[in-house]
């Protein structure tokens, strides 16, 4: 809080917000979650539409990170609060990044390779967590959790094959974020399974 987070073009400048609501979570103090929940309502229209999940054109859409990352901190908002259309929105924002997925499992921003920018696949887990628990008082959240999982499946699938012959963002090398954000999510999805 004493860093405030803004609604940027880059999911960086309110990435902090995952700290804020895992405090929640942890370290529960009503002053200082109300303030977290007061700004977190401010920036979250400047970036999308809270009803249906459409990101803004000057938040850009095609950085799917943005998206991804933002329906994970939804998740872990919902987690520390239990407000139910967090997760709700957070499952618009996973469907959004799914709908990126090319034939070979990558999530895409056009044609360059984007699972592996900023967690892509974590976040949607981080989304799947939550909806496996609601799956027994709804069905709804059954088939979100399925078409999440299958998709989540071809991801993983996709960077155990490529391993670090993956071509992402910036200059075509071997690069270390991409190599750290795919063997994490690769560990990610073998404690889901496990």
């Amino acid at each position: 809080l004493r860093q405030p987070q803004k609604a940027t073009t880059h999911i960086e400048s309110y990435m902090g917000f995952y700290s804020l609501f895992l405090a929640s979570l942890h370290f529960p103090d009503s002053h200082l979650d109300n303030m977290a929940n007061i700004k977190f309502e401010e920036v979250l229209p400047l970036l999308c539409n809270p009803s249906t999940g459409e990101f803004k054109e000057e938040a850009l859409p095609h950085r799917i990170q943005n998206i991804a990352g933002l329906a994970g901190i939804l998740a872990a908002k919902y987690r520390a609060h239990g407000n139910i259309a967090d997760i709700e929105l957070a499952a618009k924002l996973a469907d959004a990044v799914i709908a990126t997925q090319s034939a070979d499992g990558a999530y895409r921003n056009n044609k360059t390779h984007y699972t592996c920018v900023i967690y892509n696949a974590k976040s949607i887990m981080e989304v799947m967590e939550e909806e496996k628990k609601l799956i027994i008082t709804d069905p709804i959240w059954a088939e979100r959790y399925n078409r999440h999982a299958q998709s989540i499946e071809k991801a993983i699938d996709e960077l155990q094959r490529n391993l670090d012959n993956i071509e992402t963002e910036g200059m075509v090398t071997f690069e270390d974020g991409m190599i750290s954000c795919s063997y994490t999510q690769l560990a990610l999805f073998a404690l889901y399974r496990s």
